[in-house]
């Protein structure tokens, strides 16, 4: 009796918990099957489609809201007949403002976090009108910017519409409005982990530095002090920066590409490129705005002995060099080395020579003044360790403190020694000297013939003038063909010869127009010599 009393309790009660239980289960079948449902309804209503959402419920929306002004929910919605369509790239928020938006056909204000998604769905979409609503909030946030937050916020939505949507309005706003000196602060803050950033983001910083070339020169001198070789940005950046950054600080840009070619693991056409650069940068920094055909004919005279004359006969002294340095009487250290040779035969050493080279060294850094090899240099140096001449140490001295500057002298890393291939001779007084040389900038030419230079040789009565030859005609028939990157200003163009010594020494040294024969005022007499190059 009492086993089955018990039985029949458990029945009663199994019984009871299954009553409460069934539509509980009926109910979580239900849930589960709700989008089903939902797209069932919309079948039934073809006006209606379920949007899936994010975290969310699927919505019911009026299919011609969504179509109304979007041809790409006409196209999914009525010519492909899609009953539902999933937003789940979209935050539920972001979605129930859009849908607002999309009945209310109008964007008064939204809240700066919603802002992007609320411009990716009318760009996704071809929302024309809310995207032109997108620009013009942009704008006003752009015009409104009263802190740094402020402004840094408007750049990140900028670079997000043109890093992922590959738009440039907002950017472009953005340059107008902050891009010049004002913006180096703001742009120090993006450059400080420079060789990880995202290299797409270089493109808009550069364009608001504009010329403001120390930021961005603070910044590549790290970068190469930092990397065994040169960085992606580096190299981006120096493909793409304002070439007018080279005139403000030319010397500094000079430091920064020796160091570069200097870097243990640069590859070699980083090294080429950076060649190409340095190149283009040197002749950018001494570039004129003035464009007039007499300032073109100018730069290609690579001597004038009626402009040489005219110098060695003015300069007695150095304080004649450096007069003539400051009224522009000359472009070239080469011809201010023959006025020192000269000025030192009789000069004796004072308190003028100490402050020489500093004064040297202001002006021609104004001036872009041609610098002096150090080839030269070392061959003029070579002979003067030789002299027998009181004054000899004074010229070595001065030459090298030459040496020593960046201003005034370049480097054999930057150097390039060229012999001539041939002379054609044109007329009595003229003459083609032909070089043969492809500058590393070049890149590949399928020109015929070598690449390389005409340097024309005139020999007048009263003038005597070499100039560089631009004209291709003038290069016909001689084997060589002209590219622009070569420049006159860049040329120092000299005789080499050799000497031999009563003792039986030989040296080399240089020759050049007013420096004939000028080593012998130096050395002992009996001095033999004999041309080399």
């Amino acid at each position: 009796a009492v086993v089955s009393t018990q039985s029949r309790e458990a029945v009663v009660s199994t019984q009871s918990t299954g009553d409460i239980l069934l539509p509980f289960f009926i109910l979580c079948g239900l849930l589960r099957r709700l989008p089903w449902i939902m797209t069932q309804l919309a079948h039934l209503n073809e006006s209606t489609t379920v949007l899936i959402i994010r975290d969310s419920d699927p919505l019911c929306v009026e299919t011609s809201i969504l179509t109304a002004d979007s041809s790409v929910f006409t196209y999914i919605l009525e010519e492909c007949q899609f009953e539902e369509h999933d937003l789940t790239d979209f935050s539920s928020e972001a979605v129930g403002v859009f849908l607002t938006l999309l009945r209310d056909k109008e964007l008064i204000d939204v809240d700066e976090s919603m802002f992007r998604e609320i411009h990716k769905l009318a760009v996704a979409f071809k929302i024309v009108w809310l995207e032109i609503h997108c620009n013009r909030w942009i704008e006003r946030k752009i015009s409104a910017v009263s802190s740094e937050e402020d402004r840094a916020y408007v750049f990140e939505e900028s670079y997000y519409v043109l890093k992922r949507l590959e738009k440039d309005e907002y950017m472009n706003m953005f340059v107008d409005e902050f891009g010049g000196s004002d913006s180096i602060t703001f742009i120090s803050r993006y450059l400080e982990d420079f060789d990880n950033l995202d290299t797409e983001m270089l493109y808009p910083l550069l364009k608001l530095a504009g010329s403001n070339h120390e930021v961005i020169l603070d910044t590549l001198t790290q970068s190469v002090a930092n990397n065994p070789g040169l960085s992606k940005n580096a190299f981006l950046v120096l493909q793409n920066i304002n070439m007018c950054c080279f005139q403000a600080d030319w010397q500094r840009w000079s430091d920064l590409f020796d160091e570069i070619t200097e870097l243990p693991e640069i590859s070699t056409s980083d090294m080429r490129i950076t060649s190409k650069l340095q190149n283009m940068a040197w002749r950018k920094s001494r570039s004129n705005e003035v464009e007039n055909k007499e300032k073109v004919v100018s730069q290609t005279v690579v001597f004038d002995s009626n402009k040489r004359n005219s110098l060695v006969n003015d300069c007695v002294t150095l304080a004649h060099i450096v007069t003539a340095v400051s009224t522009g009487k000359t472009d070239s250290m080469r011809d201010i080395a023959l006025v020192i040779c000269k000025a030192l035969k009789k000069y004796k050493y004072g308190q003028e020579i100490d402050q020489f080279i500093p004064n040297l060294e202001r002006l021609c850094e104004e001036k872009q003044i041609q610098r002096l090899p150090w080839h030269l240099i070392d061959l003029m140096i070579n002979v003067s360790k030789h002299s027998t001449k009181n004054n000899a140490e004074d010229f070595i001295s001065l030459l090298t403190s030459i040496r020593q500057s960046k201003v005034l002298s370049s480097s054999h890393r930057e150097n390039v020694f060229i012999k001539q291939y041939a002379k054609i001779e044109v007329s009595s007084n003229e003459y083609k000297w032909i070089y043969r040389f492809k500058h590393p900038s070049t890149g590949s030419c399928t020109q015929p013939g070598e690449c390389g230079f005409i340097i024309k040789d005139r020999e007048d009565a009263d003038n005597d003038t070499l100039e560089l030859v631009t004209d291709r005609k003038y290069y016909i028939d001689t084997g060589v063909h002209y590219h622009d990157v070569i420049s006159a200003r860049d040329m120092c163009v000299y005789w080499v010869v050799t000497l031999t010594l009563q003792d039986g020494t030989k040296l080399d040294t240089v020759e050049w127009w007013w420096l004939w024969w000028w080593w012998e005022k130096w050395l002992p007499a009996g001095t033999k010599r004999k041309f080399k190059d």
